[in-house]
C-alpha cells in the first residue's frame, strides 16, 4: 500500500523549496538534529495555505497507515503535539483537518494544566 502518491509529495517538496524552506548545509538544532546536511523549514508553508493543507493530509495518511499496519508501526492517538522548531503550523493544520486536539508546546502552557490534560 502506498502511503502517498508521488506527485503530491513531489509537488509539496517543490513548493517548500520554492519558498526557501529547504536548505543544504551542516546544521545543528538542539539535541535531536546534530550536523544535519538538510534542513526543512515547515514554517515557510504558511505562505501557501493549500501547501500547508497538503502537508497535513500527507501526515494524516501516513499516520493512518502506520496505525493500521499489521506489523504495528504506530498506536492510535487522540491528541497531536507539535515540535517547537516549525512544527506548530503543520500540527495546527493537521489538528483542523483531522479533528484531533492540539497539545501546545511546553513553553506555551502552564504545566499544571498540561498534567490535567494528560491524566
Amino acid at each position: 500500500m502506498t502511503i502517498v502518491d508521488n506527485s503530491t509529495a513531489l509537488s509539496l517538496t517543490r513548493t517548500t523549496s520554492e519558498l526557501g524552506g529547504i536548505e543544504f548545509s551542516r546544521l545543528t538544532l538542539g539535541r535531536a538534529t546534530v550536523d544535519s546536511p538538510v534542513y526543512v523549514n515547515p514554517k515557510r508553508l504558511i505562505a501557501v495555505p493549500s501547501a500547508l493543507q497538503v502537508a497535513a493530509n500527507l501526515g494524516g495518511r501516513k499516520a493512518e497507515v502506520a496505525v493500521a499496519h499489521r506489523h504495528h508501526q504506530g498506536d492510535p492517538f487522540e491528541l497531536v503535539a507539535d515540535v517547537l522548531i516549525g512544527g506548530l503550523h503543520v500540527a495546527t493544520a493537521y489538528s483542523l483537518t483531522y479533528g484531533v486536539p492540539l497539545f501546545p508546546p511546553r513553553t506555551m502552557l502552564n504545566l499544571d494544566i498540561a498534567e490535567g490534560l494528560l491524566l
